[in-house]
């Protein structure tokens, strides 16, 4: 092989590679999140707090559940398996028009949601502060050099701040891309 094959094989993996440890790292620092969250949460005992919230929405839930009854059942049921996997008792969280909602259950909700909104603002920080842009890998021609910041930044940001998951699937998309890209144009 050619020196500038080899380059041009190697240039990619590479930056993959950091991409992918940028998305590891983004995921240990959510973890270390969470840990400071536990512990203000026992500290400061916010039990009580995620208590509330979980009165409040049984309430509104309950509302929601008992209109629907009356004008559709077949949207009352939608609206208990939508809820069922993510706030209700997972064993028999609706029985006979009750639901069971915990304060534990609303804080599970909320750590799950801020872990995903401080992943992605992390890795939209990293790629931008990196200059990291994924969907350049796409196009053959691509020079190092030519960063220019984009929209495709801020998703490539995304991307990383979900973790290695999305980012085997997005190297997995981009090389499908590339080698169409490869075969339609000429040489």
């Amino acid at each position: 092989m050619e020196k500038e094959s080899i380059e041009a094989l190697t240039a990619p993996v590479v930056f993959f590679t950091m991409v992918l440890a940028l998305s590891l790292l983004t995921e240990r620092f959510i973890e270390v999140v969470k840990v400071f969250f536990d512990y203000l949460d026992y500290r400061i005992g916010l039990d009580k707090f995620w208590t509330k919230r979980a009165k409040r929405f049984h309430e509104q839930l309950s509302g929601k559940i008992s209109f629907l009854s009356k004008v559709n059942p077949r949207l009352e049921e939608k609206t208990i398996a939508r809820y069922r996997n993510r706030s209700l008792n997972q064993s028999g969280a609706y029985k006979g028009k009750t639901t069971v909602i915990s304060g534990d259950m609303m804080r599970v909700v909320f750590t799950r949601i801020a872990a995903k909104v401080v992943g992605i603002a992390f890795g939209v920080w990293l790629a931008i502060y990196l200059k990291i842009d994924l969907f350049a890998y796409i196009d053959p021609t691509y020079k190092a050099a030519a960063y220019q910041f984009s929209y495709k930044t801020i998703i490539s940001g995304m991307v990383i701040g979900l973790g290695a998951g999305p980012i085997h699937k997005l190297i997995t998309t981009i090389e499908r891309a590339r080698k169409k890209h490869l075969k339609k144009t000429p040489e």
